[in-house]
């Protein structure tokens, strides 16, 4: 489901519902549709008589027969949609759209009443839409899917009509709304996807539904305490600046304070473990966690609503990425013009909206990102431990969003300035002016390069500012705090996101060379396995097939993975390379088969005493990261030593037939053995590293550098006597 209304479809549709498809329904639609195209097109050109009650009637007259149809597919728990009901829904939008237009150009005034009954109106069939759909089969039909892409959608068209009698209800006497009123249908405008989106949560059972369900937990009451202290201290400290006035100073004894309280809170978190363990201080350890249990209760609540609500209705659980942007953009930009249209303090509401979005957002992609880290410690990429899953990656559209907050804030400061009062916040050059774009902007981008996170240059080498716009210089007052506020926001928050998305992009480049290279892993995270299967595959006029050279060049890939993928069928494109590869696998090499049988729950020992054998007589070059792949798989099982000594002594046959330029997938196999990186990569069993170390013995005498290393490591830190020897020994002839 993608959010087309007519995709909506239940499973295993009961004969009831069958009886249901017959040709009135199509009758019912083809009715409405003949009467809301030509009502909605003829108010296009409606006489310039119309007075504005009269043109909200009309244009209810249009919504009429979408709302009707709605309201009678929910009531009969129709098992779809018709695709009619979308055009019905666009053509009100455009219908709003149309009058508007149309009311300025005859200089039709249009008062509060008209403009909120035209509102509803247009609303209408938004929540009409949401109420046919929550009456519709959930339990034991699959999880039926909300249509939450149009719902946005339909909010978009509002927000943008909402903008646009804002900017005309400023620069034309033809409308005179309350800006009160305008505020309250932005909100109204974005009920019906929050209301979708939660709704659909529950569905889903990411949000509880009934008192037994799992409530939000994950964010401890200890953490959620912490987190508190931090905002408490911080404004403390902004307010006790404040109140000292210009002359605060911060003396000696509370410079001793600080660096002896940040001492102890490192001592804490040092021991902390150790204190843990004390029998005598859990129960007082127990006794705070109950004590502040209810306050991470209420922050996992408000977390949980923050990723699938908000961020939802800013695209964030869409999987197509236009659909996202689309979202996106359609909700911030029309937010963004109504915080500059809209009198102080309304215009704050739409761009706080914002900012929370953005902020909602992030925490979205934190909970995918901890779902891969949870994905690959599990093996698994469904079950209880995945709480939104891999529909889609939200770095890009987070950085975007937390972007889009450095040109949101001097909108925010902009309304401050006119709400707090000019002499309260900041000065501004009289030729300037305070309705200026760029100088708010140019001001908040002075206050950043001030204030680098974390570095603040400007007061160590006294760097002022010099935009049009300024904080006062001779005293405190409240621009003082907005500026604090901003560059928290910024500290926290920004670059928070900015240092997530480095680490982020450096713990992928990691997984991906210890998949390619390294091959200690045979499974990669979600969103790099699509992306690679992918690459194995192209389509063609009679369907798909796969690259040999890329398969070629393919690791190995886990067998339990490619099977629950092969479930998807041959039709989907991962389903066909799933199948195609356990077809290949099933039909490999000796090399391969090892490694299948190495894979197991429990490997069959003597299924790879004859793998083996048959690899001993019929050795293939080139096999050692097939091989070494074997050997981390039967690491842990000391049962299976002897099978680990023997595929050492094959992947040195790699060495030994070329020592002058040994593959270099054999030497760092054989330096794996011997030692390491880990006691999960490094054999346990001294006599297999002692295999790997005469292995590397002939890459040392024609001084390879990587078996050199690896031989010195060994010689210094092997735990067996005999290794260190050996590793002298081999080091010894090749210095003689």
């Amino acid at each position: 489901m993608d959010g087309s209304l007519g995709e909506i479809d239940f499973v295993d549709a009961s004969v009831e519902e069958q009886k249901l498809q017959t040709p009135w329904r199509e009758i019912a639609q083809g009715i409405a549709m003949a009467v809301a195209i030509p009502s909605v097109v003829g108010l296009c050109w409606f006489p310039s008589g119309f007075s504005a009650s009269e043109l909200v009637a009309l244009f209810g007259l249009a919504l009429l027969p979408s709302l009707a149809m709605t309201v009678y597919v929910g009531i009969k728990k129709q098992p779809s949609l018709s695709k009619a009901l979308v055009l019905f829904c666009v053509l009100s939008v455009a219908g709003a759209y149309v009058l508007v237009i149309r009311a300025r150009h005859f200089q039709i005034a249009f008062d509060d009443s008209a403009t909120a009954c035209l509102f509803f109106l247009a609303q209408a069939p938004a929540f009409a839409l949401l109420y046919a759909l929550l009456r519709s089969p959930v339990q034991d039909l699959g999880k039926p899917t909300l249509p939450l892409f149009l719902t946005g959608v339909l909010s978009i068209g509002l927000l943008a009509i909402l903008a646009a009698l804002a900017i005309i209800d400023e620069t034309s006497v033809a409308l005179s709304i309350d800006d009160a009123l305008l505020c309250a249908l932005y909100g109204l405008a974005l009920m019906p996807p929050l209301i979708a989106n939660v709704v659909q949560a529950r569905r889903e059972r990411k949000l509880p539904v009934e008192k037994m369900d799992k409530q939000p937990d994950h964010i401890s009451g200890v953490g959620a305490t912490a987190f508190l202290t931090f905002v408490v201290v911080i404004v403390t400290l902004g307010l006790w600046a404040a109140a000292s006035g210009t002359t605060a100073m911060i003396d000696g004894m509370a410079g001793l304070i600080v660096i002896f309280g940040l001492a102890a809170a490192f001592i804490v978190l040092a021991v902390g473990p150790i204190i843990a363990r004390i029998s005598s201080l859990q129960a007082f350890g127990m006794a705070i966690q109950t004590f502040v249990k209810p306050l991470g209760a209420v922050f996992s609540w408000i977390d949980s609503i923050l990723v699938f609500a908000i961020a939802a209705v800013l695209g964030a659980s869409q999987k197509d990425w236009g659909r996202r942007y689309t979202l996106l953009v359609g909700v911030v930009v029309p937010s963004a013009v109504l915080g500059w249209w809209f009198s102080p303090p309304f215009g704050l509401i739409p761009l706080s909206f914002s900012i929370l979005g953005a902020i909602a957002i992030a925490r979205r992609w934190a909970w995918v990102e901890e779902d891969r880290e949870n994905a690959m410690l599990n093996r698994r990429f469904e079950g209880p431990h995945i709480r939104v899953g891999f529909g889609q990656d939200l770095r890009d559209e987070t950085l975007i969003a937390f972007m889009a907050l450095l040109f949101l804030v001097p909108l925010v400061l902009r309304q401050l300035y006119f709400f707090v009062g000019p002499e309260q916040t900041f000065s501004i050059d009289q030729d300037i002016g305070p309705h200026r774009y760029d100088a708010w902007l140019s001001f908040f981008g002075t206050e950043l390069a001030k204030a680098l996170p974390f570095v603040d240059w400007a007061e160590i080498y006294h760097v002022h500012g010099d935009a049009p716009i300024k904080l006062e210089q001779t005293g405190l007052n409240a621009g003082n705090h907005i500026i604090f506020a901003t560059r928290i926001l910024v500290d926290l928050v920004l670059l928070a996101a900015f240092l997530q998305a480095i680490s982020i992009a450096q713990r992928t480049a990691k997984l991906k060379d210890m998949f390619y290279k390294d091959q200690t892993i045979d499974q990669l995270d979600p969103f790099l396995e699509s992306a690679a299967l992918s690459r194995l595959v192209t389509r063609n006029e009679h369907g798909f097939e796969i690259v040999e050279k890329e398969y070629k060049e393919f690791p190995r890939y886990n067998e339990d993975r490619l099977e629950t993928l092969k479930l998807r069928g041959p039709g989907d494109e991962l389903g066909f390379v799933a199948g195609e590869l356990l077809d290949r696998y099933s039909e490999g090499g000796p090399a391969e088969k090892v490694v299948v049988e190495a894979r197991r729950v429990k490997p069959d020992r003597e299924r790879l005493d004859e793998l083996i054998a048959e690899l001993h007589e019929a050795y293939i070059p080139g096999s050692a990261l097939r091989l070494k792949a074997a050997h981390f798989l039967l690491n842990s099982r000391p049962s299976f030593w002897p099978v680990r000594l023997a595929l050492t002594e094959l992947i040195s046959r790699d060495v030994a037939a070329n020592p002058n330029a040994p593959p270099v997938e054999a030497i760092n196999a054989l330096s794996e053995i011997l030692i390491g990186p880990g006691q999960g990569v490094m054999d346990v069993r001294r006599e297999v590293r002692l295999a790997a170390a005469n292995g590397l013995r002939l890459a040392v005498l024609y001084q390879n550098r990587i078996a050199i290393a690896a031989l010195r490591i060994a010689k210094d830190s092997d735990t067996a006597t005999k290794v260190k020897e050996r590793a002298r020994e081999i080091l010894a002839e090749a210095e003689s």
